[in-house]
């Protein structure tokens, strides 16, 4: 009998001494930390799930180390050869919008203006009413677009004005459909005001030449 105690003895310390020797403990205190083992085998892969949170994502660092997420609220890291500490960092998720931006800045009077036209057919008109050209003007001035670009064209709605200074110099302004083509990089933005406008003041041109 005293033997056999002895052998549950010696099973339950070699029992003890293996799991001390290759088990770890996790820690944690954070309650972002939904589910995660106690304990984890040196070199074993452990599953951590944490909360989602609104308006804001979370960090998961393991000893200090960031942990990249599988997904939303799933972390996984290996464990190392010792007891770990976790740890959730959360950091708001900002989105700053970029108000949209003017695109005429001329301060300089044109004398002439011409429009082409490039639908489903091709037209052009030129004028040097000092009334119209202001109309044209006042409605590139108020023209504003998008911060961000597009990956968009088309082929059978593109309107084209240039204007004319007096040195002979000018300016450029392309609108395909609803998009204005900028010069600098060719890119597309979205109009988000007063292109109606314009296309009013070009479509009086078309027809009162």
């Amino acid at each position: 009998m005293k033997l056999i105690v002895l052998l549950c003895f010696v099973l339950a310390l070699c029992g003890f001494l293996f799991f001390k020797l290759n088990y770890h403990r996790i820690n944690f205190t954070d309650s972002d930390i939904t589910k995660c083992p106690k304990y984890a085998r040196t070199g074993e892969i452990v599953e951590v799930e944490t909360a989602w949170v609104t308006d804001a994502y979370l960090e998961l660092y393991v000893d200090g180390q960031e942990i990249e997420p599988i997904m939303e609220g799933l972390y996984r890291f290996e464990m190392p050869d010792h007891d770990v500490f976790l740890k959730t960092n959360t950091v708001a998720n900002f989105t700053v919008e970029t108000p949209d931006g003017p695109i005429y800045f001329e301060i300089r009077t044109p004398v002439r203006a011409i429009y082409d036209r490039m639908w489903e057919y091709g037209d052009t008109v030129e004028t040097e009413d000092p009334e119209i050209i202001d109309e044209i003007v006042e409605a590139l001035r108020i023209i504003t677009i998008s911060s961000k670009s597009v990956d968009y064209s088309v082929e059978d709605f593109t309107d084209v004005v240039r204007l004319v200074f007096e040195d002979s110099s000018e300016e450029t302004y392309v609108f395909e459909e609803y998009y204005y083509v900028s010069p600098l990089d060719q890119k597309h933005y979205l109009v988000t005001q007063g292109l109606d406008r314009l296309r009013n003041v070009l479509d009086y041109m078309m027809e009162n030449r």
